[in-house]
Protein backbone atom coordinates (compact mmCIF):
# COMPACT_ATOMS: atom_id res chain seq x y z
CA UNK A 1 0.00 0.00 0.00
CA UNK A 2 1.19 3.44 -1.05
CA UNK A 3 2.01 5.67 1.81
CA UNK A 4 0.72 9.20 2.62
CA UNK A 5 2.12 12.22 3.26
CA UNK A 6 -0.15 13.40 5.90
CA UNK A 7 1.24 16.60 5.80
CA UNK A 8 4.76 18.50 5.26
CA UNK A 9 7.12 19.07 8.40
CA UNK A 10 10.16 17.49 10.30
CA UNK A 11 10.31 14.73 11.73
CA UNK A 12 12.52 11.76 13.25
CA UNK A 13 12.32 8.44 12.52
CA UNK A 14 12.31 5.93 15.20
CA UNK A 15 12.57 1.53 15.08
CA UNK A 16 11.83 -0.01 18.56
CA UNK A 17 14.75 -2.11 20.21
CA UNK A 18 14.23 -5.85 20.01
CA UNK A 19 13.24 -6.55 16.83
CA UNK A 20 16.11 -8.16 15.74
CA UNK A 21 15.07 -11.29 14.84
CA UNK A 22 12.48 -9.64 12.29
CA UNK A 23 13.38 -8.96 8.85
CA UNK A 24 14.07 -5.19 8.20
CA UNK A 25 11.42 -4.94 6.00
CA UNK A 26 8.69 -5.86 8.80
CA UNK A 27 10.17 -3.92 11.64
CA UNK A 28 7.59 -1.85 13.07
CA UNK A 29 8.74 1.91 12.70
CA UNK A 30 7.33 5.02 13.92
CA UNK A 31 7.53 8.65 13.03
CA UNK A 32 7.80 11.48 15.66
CA UNK A 33 7.62 15.14 15.13
CA UNK A 34 10.67 17.13 16.15
CA UNK A 35 9.82 17.95 20.17
CA UNK A 36 10.21 21.90 19.61
CA UNK A 37 9.65 23.80 22.56
CA UNK A 38 6.10 24.42 22.08
CA UNK A 39 5.25 20.50 22.11
CA UNK A 40 7.32 19.68 24.89
CA UNK A 41 5.22 21.99 26.84
CA UNK A 42 1.81 19.92 25.22
CA UNK A 43 3.49 16.98 26.19
CA UNK A 44 4.18 17.51 29.96
CA UNK A 45 0.59 18.85 30.08
CA UNK A 46 -0.59 15.95 28.89
CA UNK A 47 1.33 13.67 31.21
CA UNK A 48 -0.18 15.86 34.13
CA UNK A 49 -3.81 15.16 32.59
CA UNK A 50 -3.10 11.59 32.40
CA UNK A 51 -1.73 11.31 35.92
CA UNK A 52 1.87 10.68 35.20
CA UNK A 53 4.41 11.37 37.62
CA UNK A 54 8.09 10.45 37.26
CA UNK A 55 10.11 9.31 40.01
CA UNK A 56 13.87 9.21 39.62
CA UNK A 57 15.81 6.08 41.59
CA UNK A 58 17.54 8.87 43.84
CA UNK A 59 13.93 9.79 44.98
CA UNK A 60 12.97 6.10 46.05
CA UNK A 61 16.34 6.12 47.28
CA UNK A 62 16.16 9.11 49.32
CA UNK A 63 12.56 7.81 50.64
CA UNK A 64 13.90 4.29 51.60
CA UNK A 65 16.56 6.14 53.75
CA UNK A 66 14.52 7.90 55.67
CA UNK A 67 11.62 5.78 56.47
CA UNK A 68 14.74 3.47 58.05
CA UNK A 69 16.35 6.29 59.87
CA UNK A 70 12.78 6.59 61.28
CA UNK A 71 11.92 3.15 62.75
CA UNK A 72 12.50 2.10 66.08
CA UNK A 73 13.43 -1.38 65.45
CA UNK A 74 13.11 -3.62 68.52
CA UNK A 75 16.75 -4.56 70.14
CA UNK A 76 17.03 -7.76 67.81
CA UNK A 77 15.98 -5.73 64.59
CA UNK A 78 18.72 -3.13 65.12
CA UNK A 79 21.69 -4.48 63.22
CA UNK A 80 19.31 -5.78 60.64
CA UNK A 81 18.00 -1.92 60.54
CA UNK A 82 21.22 -0.81 60.23
CA UNK A 83 22.81 -3.08 57.72
CA UNK A 84 20.06 -2.16 55.29
CA UNK A 85 20.78 1.66 56.10
CA UNK A 86 24.19 1.51 55.58
CA UNK A 87 23.24 -0.56 51.89
CA UNK A 88 21.08 1.89 50.78
CA UNK A 89 24.01 4.47 51.60
CA UNK A 90 26.25 2.91 49.64
CA UNK A 91 23.60 3.23 46.41
CA UNK A 92 23.12 6.08 47.36
CA UNK A 93 26.89 7.13 46.81
CA UNK A 94 27.27 5.24 43.89
CA UNK A 95 24.43 6.90 41.86
CA UNK A 96 25.83 10.32 43.44
CA UNK A 97 29.46 9.18 41.93
CA UNK A 98 27.93 8.38 38.54
CA UNK A 99 25.73 11.29 37.85
CA UNK A 100 29.02 13.25 38.70
CA UNK A 101 30.87 11.32 36.28
CA UNK A 102 27.60 12.27 33.50
CA UNK A 103 28.25 15.94 34.28
CA UNK A 104 31.94 15.96 33.85
CA UNK A 105 31.54 13.74 30.58
CA UNK A 106 33.31 11.07 31.25
CA UNK A 107 30.77 9.25 29.80
CA UNK A 108 30.63 10.03 25.99
CA UNK A 109 31.47 8.62 23.62
CA UNK A 110 32.17 4.41 23.00
CA UNK A 111 34.53 4.22 25.93
CA UNK A 112 32.69 6.42 28.15
CA UNK A 113 29.41 4.20 27.08
CA UNK A 114 31.22 1.27 28.25
CA UNK A 115 32.58 2.91 31.43
CA UNK A 116 28.79 3.67 32.14
CA UNK A 117 27.83 0.11 31.98
CA UNK A 118 30.65 -1.30 33.85
CA UNK A 119 29.52 1.64 36.61
CA UNK A 120 26.11 0.25 36.47
CA UNK A 121 26.62 -3.20 36.33
CA UNK A 122 28.92 -3.23 39.61
CA UNK A 123 26.11 -1.81 42.05
CA UNK A 124 23.52 -3.98 39.86
CA UNK A 125 23.00 -6.34 42.86
CA UNK A 126 22.95 -3.81 45.88
CA UNK A 127 20.33 -1.60 43.66
CA UNK A 128 18.35 -5.01 43.63
CA UNK A 129 18.79 -5.55 46.79
CA UNK A 130 17.92 -2.10 48.32
CA UNK A 131 14.97 -2.48 45.73
CA UNK A 132 14.06 -6.07 47.45
CA UNK A 133 13.75 -3.74 50.84
CA UNK A 134 12.08 -0.74 49.47
CA UNK A 135 9.36 -2.81 48.17
CA UNK A 136 9.03 -4.78 51.96
CA UNK A 137 8.98 -1.33 53.64
CA UNK A 138 5.97 0.02 51.52
CA UNK A 139 3.57 -1.65 53.53
CA UNK A 140 4.34 0.23 56.53
CA UNK A 141 4.81 3.37 54.71
CA UNK A 142 2.15 5.37 52.53
CA UNK A 143 5.16 7.79 51.07
CA UNK A 144 7.16 4.83 49.72
CA UNK A 145 3.57 3.15 48.54
CA UNK A 146 3.24 6.70 46.75
CA UNK A 147 6.31 7.06 44.95
CA UNK A 148 6.04 3.16 43.76
CA UNK A 149 2.41 3.51 42.28
CA UNK A 150 4.05 6.76 40.43
CA UNK A 151 6.78 4.92 39.33
CA UNK A 152 5.21 2.20 38.43
CA UNK A 153 2.95 3.69 35.92
CA UNK A 154 4.74 6.52 34.99
CA UNK A 155 6.00 4.85 31.55
CA UNK A 156 2.91 3.62 30.95
CA UNK A 157 0.97 7.22 31.17
CA UNK A 158 4.21 9.20 29.61
CA UNK A 159 3.91 6.62 26.59
CA UNK A 160 0.79 7.71 25.84
CA UNK A 161 1.03 11.01 26.16
CA UNK A 162 4.24 11.08 23.84
CA UNK A 163 2.33 8.85 21.10
CA UNK A 164 -0.45 11.65 21.23
CA UNK A 165 1.32 14.32 20.95
CA UNK A 166 4.51 13.47 18.82
CA UNK A 167 3.42 10.66 17.27
CA UNK A 168 3.11 11.14 13.45
CA UNK A 169 2.99 8.49 11.04
CA UNK A 170 4.22 4.51 11.36
CA UNK A 171 4.91 1.83 9.16
CA UNK A 172 3.91 -1.96 9.47
CA UNK A 173 0.89 -1.64 11.62
CA UNK A 174 -2.14 -2.95 9.94
CA UNK A 175 -4.21 -0.14 11.39
CA UNK A 176 -4.03 3.00 9.66
CA UNK A 177 -2.50 6.24 11.06
CA UNK A 178 -5.16 8.68 11.42
CA UNK A 179 -5.29 11.93 13.74
CA UNK A 180 -8.16 13.91 14.35
CA UNK A 181 -7.50 16.27 17.10
CA UNK A 182 -4.12 17.97 18.05
CA UNK A 183 -2.68 15.68 21.08
CA UNK A 184 -5.40 12.95 21.15
CA UNK A 185 -6.01 9.59 18.97
CA UNK A 186 -8.62 7.94 18.36
CA UNK A 187 -8.79 4.54 20.92
CA UNK A 188 -8.38 1.96 17.88
CA UNK A 189 -5.24 3.84 16.59
CA UNK A 190 -3.64 3.81 20.27
CA UNK A 191 -4.61 0.04 20.49
CA UNK A 192 -2.68 -0.57 17.45
CA UNK A 193 0.40 0.17 19.73
CA UNK A 194 1.95 -2.17 21.47
CA UNK A 195 2.04 -1.61 25.14
CA UNK A 196 5.67 -2.49 24.70
CA UNK A 197 6.64 0.19 22.68
CA UNK A 198 4.45 3.05 24.38
CA UNK A 199 6.81 2.49 27.30
CA UNK A 200 9.72 2.52 25.21
CA UNK A 201 8.38 5.59 23.73
CA UNK A 202 8.03 7.46 26.80
CA UNK A 203 11.75 6.56 27.75
CA UNK A 204 12.90 7.19 24.16
CA UNK A 205 11.51 10.52 23.90
CA UNK A 206 13.24 12.05 26.47
CA UNK A 207 16.37 11.53 24.35
CA UNK A 208 15.07 13.63 21.92
CA UNK A 209 14.56 16.61 24.27
CA UNK A 210 18.67 17.47 23.99
CA UNK A 211 20.34 16.93 21.29
CA UNK A 212 23.39 15.53 20.38
CA UNK A 213 26.85 17.11 20.13
CA UNK A 214 26.79 16.25 16.16
CA UNK A 215 23.10 18.01 15.88
CA UNK A 216 24.42 20.60 17.95
CA UNK A 217 27.55 21.59 15.29
CA UNK A 218 25.01 21.18 12.44
CA UNK A 219 22.52 23.56 11.96
CA UNK A 220 20.83 21.55 8.71
CA UNK A 221 17.16 20.40 9.96
CA UNK A 222 16.09 16.50 9.39
CA UNK A 223 14.70 15.97 6.30
CA UNK A 224 10.62 14.82 6.64
CA UNK A 225 10.11 11.33 5.64
CA UNK A 226 9.06 10.00 2.20
CA UNK A 227 6.84 8.51 0.93
CA UNK A 228 7.27 4.22 0.35
CA UNK A 229 6.16 1.94 -1.54
CA UNK A 230 5.54 -1.39 0.73
CA UNK A 231 4.01 -4.91 -0.15
CA UNK A 232 3.60 -5.64 3.63
CA UNK A 233 0.19 -5.74 3.50
CA UNK A 234 0.10 -2.64 6.17
CA UNK A 235 -0.22 0.97 6.06
CA UNK A 236 2.83 2.90 5.73
CA UNK A 237 2.33 6.75 6.61
CA UNK A 238 4.70 9.18 6.45
CA UNK A 239 4.34 11.79 8.79
CA UNK A 240 3.87 15.64 10.04
CA UNK A 241 5.01 17.57 12.98
CA UNK A 242 1.79 20.17 12.80
CA UNK A 243 0.17 18.09 15.15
Amino acid sequence: MMAKLLSAGETVEWEPPWQDRLPAEKRVRYWLAVPTPPLRLRYRRRCTALGARRVTPRQLLDAIAAELSAMEPGPDQVEIRDRHLALVTEVQEAWDARAARLTAGEYEGEEGAAAYVVDGEASAAQEAEVEAIGRALVEFSPRLADLYAAGDTWTEAAGLAAAEVFLAGWENIATPFRRAVPDRLPDPVLMAVPELHLRLLALHIETLFAPTEEEQGNSAPPSSSPSTESDSGTTSTAPPTDL
